[in-house]
């Protein structure tokens, strides 16, 4: 008995071993050996996999956040500045956004340069495109011509979609009457709103007893003030000087600027908007009436052209440049300085103070611009005469005797 259990024994040992041999051998064929930090990748990965939810598509590729108008009213149409704030939520492939609708009545006039982005006209619109996603603010400026009759007028501005839309207009009661239902904002003009995405605008040109009637609503005071200003001086060596200036204003209506020429300086031509004007001195003051570039518009540039005579200029000495003292306030002033090239010059006391360079600006009156250029640059002027005073003396770089 104790024979056969031995014998049953070893026959269920000799059968199990080729089971066993080959299950292992199976279980090996589908291991692989890799490196520690490469499994510790992949752990990470499966983990951050797990942990990161799935991208949304976001709702619409672009929207208007906001669209904000500002108008003033001329006798042919709207003159417009328009800030845009749009916000590109799908970024990698290219966007359209449409701005405003765009016909042969809209001209624009400015058009800002935006990184990673630019317009386009394409199917009666305005647009701005881009690859990238992000917010982008910038602002545009357009001419809207109106629809006209008789002394009615009509501007339609439409947009595809904004969050937000709104437009204030400004403009000139005695000449104009705005029929929009609107809200008045003393400060910043008539607050309208738009309906289906369109802005429409409606006024007409008063006539001569409309604008004798009492106001119902006058129109918001505006300093008259000097936005900015240029000067140009130039002096040659037989002591000619020519100074222009450029004044760029903002009044409303017609109004009349006092201008204190400095002694020593005449007063050679006078241009309003381009256009030579006749004007009469009176002593030292010149009075000039200004009127805007447009009718009902709120700018206009003048123009003046000084000539004087300083006398020879010396081996070293010193030299100042005043301009003509202004009624109304300056916010700003540039000046460039052409002097002879066989002088060193350096700024020696003044209002105005050296900068590296003045803005390009255009004048009426043109004339060569020889010599060494030095800018000057002042803010707030307010009741006086903008100056500045420089030493020079010969310049002997080069040009001295060495044995």
């Amino acid at each position: 008995m104790r024979r056969a259990s031995r014998y049953a024994l070893m026959m269920l040992t000799l059968l199990s071993t080729p089971l066993a041999t080959t299950a292992q051998e199976s279980a090996e064929a589908g291991k692989a050996t890799l490196p520690l930090d490469e499994v510790l990748r992949l752990h990470r990965e499966t983990a951050e996999s797990r942990r990161k939810p799935k991208a949304v598509p976001p709702p619409m590729p672009a929207t208007i956040h906001r669209l904000d108008m500002t108008g003033r009213l001329l006798d042919g149409g709207v003159d417009l500045t328009v800030r845009f704030e749009v916000v590109v939520l799908e970024g990698g492939e290219w966007v359209s956004v449409p701005l405003l609708e765009h016909d042969g009545t809209m001209h624009l006039s400015s058009l800002p340069q935006v990184k990673n982005g630019f317009f386009a006209v394409e199917k009666g619109y305005l647009r701005f495109m881009t690859r990238h996603n992000g917010l982008y603010a910038f602002e545009i400026s357009l001419l809207k011509q109106a629809e006209r009759s008789d002394r009615q007028r009509q501007v339609r501005l439409g947009y595809e979609q904004a969050a937000l839309a709104i437009c204030r207009v400004t403009f000139d009661e005695g000449l104009f009457h705005l029929r929009n239902d609107g809200v008045l904002e003393r400060s910043e003009g008539v607050l309208l709103f738009p309906e289906d995405n369109t802005f429409t605008i409606e006024w007409e040109r008063r006539t001569r007893a409309a604008g004798t009637k009492k106001k119902t609503a006058p129109p918001p005071a505006i300093e008259s003030i000097v936005t900015r200003a240029h000067a140009s001086a130039v002096s040659t060596l037989e002591g000619r000087r020519v100074i222009r200036v450029r004044y760029d204003l903002r009044f409303a209506g017609s109004e009349s600027i006092e201008i204190e020429v400095p002694i020593g300086l005449a007063v050679e031509r006078v241009y309003l908007n381009g256009v030579s004007a006749p004007v009469e001195m009176q002593g030292e003051t010149l009075p000039v009436e200004v009127t805007p570039v447009r009718e009902g518009d709120q700018s206009a540039v003048l123009e003046l052209v000084l000539v004087s005579t300083h006398g020879s200029y010396f081996l070293s000495g010193s030299l100042d440049v005043t301009l003509p003292r202004v009624a109304w306030p300056i916010n700003e002033l540039f000046l460039s300085v052409h002097l002879p090239q066989v002088f060193n010059y350096n700024w020696s006391g003044g209002s105005l103070s050296p900068v590296g360079e003045v803005p390009t600006v255009s004048y009426t009156y043109n004339v060569p611009l020889p010599g060494k250029a030095l800018a000057f640059h002042q803010h707030l002027i307010s009741a006086s005469a903008p100056n500045v005073t420089l030493a020079y003396a010969v310049d002997l770089e080069g040009h001295y005797y060495r044995p």
